[in-house]
This record gives C-alpha cells, structure tokens and sequence, in this order.
C-alpha cells in the first residue's frame, strides 16, 4: 500500500523523484515493492498482456495512457530501487541448488516491459523524457545479477536486450544531450560477468554446499530427515530421489569420494567455456560431448544438481550476443554524437572484427560481422542494429539465404 499522500500525488499527476541519500539503502527491497503495485491484468493464463508483449509496436493510445497510469507506483519503486547504492535478494544460500530465485522471473519481465513502454511514451511527449527511464533500467539489470548465479546472470541479459532495443528505437527521437547521457551511462557501467565467472561462482557455491551438508568430518551416516530437509515440495518424485541418493551413498567418507568426481565435472565445465573464451570455438562441440557423457555416467551428480551442460552452451551463447549487442549500440551513440566516421574505432568484442556502416535510402544498418554458432552443425550468426528501428539476428545455414529471429 502507498501513502495518502502518495496516491494524492499520483492522482494528480504530479512528478515523483525518489529522495536523495539512498547509497545506503537496499535496492531489493524497492523491487519487491515494484513487483507488487504492478497493475492487475498484465498476465493472463501465464502470457504477458500484448500491451507490454509489444511494447514496442502497440499504439499509444487512450490504453497505453491507462496502464501507465495504473503502472506509475510500481515505475516509482522501480526509480527508487535504482537510486539505491547496492541490493541484495535474500537468496537461502543455505539451500544450495535447491534455493528458490529471489525474485519472480515473470514480474521482473512485466516490470521491466512496463518501463521500456513508459520510456516509449516519455519520448512520444517529451523528446529526451526517456533517458531517465532507460537508465533506471541500466541500473536495474546491474542489480538483477547481484548473486553472480548463471541464473540471474542470463536474467541480467534479458533486461539488457530490453534496455538496447528501447534504446535503438528511440535514437533519432534524442536531442544530443540525451544521446551523450545514455551513451556516458552504458561506457561507466561495471563490466558484465562472463560465461566462465558465472560457472566458476556456480561450481563453487555447489561445492560448498555439499561440503557443508555432507562431509564434516567423521564418517556418521548420513539421515533420511537431514537430506530430506533439502527438498520443499516433498512430492513422490523428492522421495524417490532421497532413497536413491541415500542407497547410492551410505555414509560420509563415500561421500567425498563422489564430491571429488562432481569438481572433476565442474572443471570440464570450465575447461570448455574458457576455450570459448580464448577464441577456440572449434573446441566446444567435442568438449560439450565429453562433459554430457560424464555427467550421464556420475549417479549422484544427476540426482543432486542440474548438470552444468544443461545450461553451458545457452550460457555462453547469450552472454556473446549480449557483448556484441553492446559493442552495436556503443558505436550507433557514438555516431550519433560524433559522426559516421568514428565506426572505425568499433569492435566486435567475440571476434575482434570491426563493425560495419551501411546505408540503403534512409536507413542506417550496423552489421557485427559473422560468428560461429558453438553447436555442432557450424552455422554463423551476424547481429544487426537497425538504427530506430530493431536489433536482429541473421543466421546464415549451409543452405543459400539468411533466417532471422
């Protein structure tokens, strides 16, 4: 519930700017705030309204202006969290693997498709009204990967995608001064965690966690009740996969013994993304192989956790094209701002080629330069930003012609 003050202001239609000497603040605790003064009606039968579902392509009509209106407590929270210094989610560390995400995956969707249609509709009425929004998002996706979980991390992407779609649609809508501030924003923001870190704090926070749990030091027998614990729903399934686990280890020197093959796992995990990382793609396809076939053969590792190749691949996949998204919208603020000239000092970070300029009549195309794909029929991707309009991805097959998503 918001204040009678609040609601008065609001009903006014008054401007809301969050008070200063928030750095000590915990910006999580907004969030949650934010998810939960979103407007009713945003998800019907687990889908997104198509208001927020199309954000980008929805008239802003006497609808749109409505669910904004219905929406501006929750945009405040949003604002507010992102003026605060750090934030942290109350992730149950103590449950491992089994912990539940700290936030819900679907509100911070809703939430952040609210703030790229409110910054649509800022720009619509006002030329720079959407700078403000774009960068409370910035902040906001800083703050979704807060953990450094794989998880959060591709949640993170999502955010960014979001944010660099908004932000190319809106460009010729900027006066330079907006231009300049958003392109200040994303050049200080911190560096974005790779494939390989958010693996390493993975496999490490498991490790613990088993540690912690199951070997301390003795060899007692490890109790139904206490490996029980671990699981929340307590269905059929859970209980089967207590006894197996409970038959495959019967006490806790076994145990080690299995933990020992579980960082093995890990390590290939690693091996693989850094690989990537060091610029031998070629690699992976084996390596990926290599890890499926070792994790299939270790029992406990498949009843404990997910195996780290059910989301490796995606993983580095996501991150790469999150990079080259970047790399994309960099150069467009830079030309807006500098001149066409200076698409000579930009980069694909993945490939170390330089991005390319086109112009076909009115239209303004950056092109990333071909990629492998990392599965293993070789495919390359290129990225396209399509200056006020998208960003895309054109795949190029054996077959002759582009596809894109």
């Amino acid at each position: 519930m918001i204040s009678i003050r609040m609601a008065a202001v609001l009903a006014a239609g008054m401007p809301i700017v969050a008070a200063a000497g928030l750095e000590s603040e915990n910006a999580a605790l907004s969030y949650w705030q934010a998810f939960a003064l979103l407007p009713e009606g945003l998800k019907h039968d687990g889908e997104r309204s198509p208001l927020l579902y199309e954000w980008e392509l929805v008239p802003l009509d006497d609808k749109v202006e409505r669910l904004l209106r219905d929406g501006r407590e929750a945009l405040w929270f949003l604002h507010r969290g992102a003026r605060c210094g750090s934030c942290d989610w109350g992730t149950a560390r103590e449950l491992g693997p089994f912990a539940p995400l700290p936030y819900f995956l679907s509100e911070y969707i809703i939430l952040t498709d609210l703030a790229c249609l409110n910054a649509r509709h800022q720009a619509y009425t006002h030329q720079d009204g959407a700078v403000p929004t774009l960068m409370d998002l910035l902040v906001f996706a800083r703050h979704i990967a807060a953990d450094q979980s794989a998880v959060s991390r591709l949640a993170q992407v999502v955010v960014h995608v979001r944010v660099m779609e908004a932000t190319a649609l809106l460009l010729p809508q900027l006066g330079s001064g907006a231009v300049m501030r958003l392109a200040e924003s994303i050049a200080s923001l911190p560096p974005r965690s790779s494939a390989g870190h958010v693996l390493a704090h993975d496999r490490q926070s498991t490790i613990d966690w088993v540690t912690a749990v199951f070997v301390k030091g003795d060899d007692t027998a490890i109790s139904e009740s206490e490996f029980r614990a671990l699981y929340r729903d307590q269905d059929s399934d859970d209980s089967k996969r207590v006894h197996a686990v409970l038959n495959l280890v019967k006490d806790r020197s076994t145990f080690a013994a299995h933990l020992k093959e579980m960082t093995c796992i890990w390590d290939q995990a690693l091996e693989a993304v850094q690989s990537v990382a060091a610029g031998e793609r070629g690699k992976f396809p084996e390596q990926f192989n290599e890890l499926e076939t070792t994790c299939k053969k270790n029992e406990l590792w498949r009843l404990l956790v997910p195996p780290p190749s059910a989301y490796l691949r995606g993983t580095c996949e996501n991150i790469e094209r999150e990079e080259v998204r970047f790399a994309l919208l960099r150069a467009a603020l830079d030309i807006a701002i500098n001149g066409e000239s200076r698409i000579e000092r930009h980069c694909n970070p993945v490939s170390g080629q330089k991005l390319r300029l086109e112009r076909k009549g009115a239209t303004t195309l950056l092109r990333s330069g071909p990629l492998e794909d990392l599965g293993e029929e070789t495919r390359t991707w290129e990225i396209v930003l399509e200056v006020g309009k998208e960003f895309r991805t054109e795949f190029v097959t054996s077959q002759p012609g582009t596809t894109k998503d």
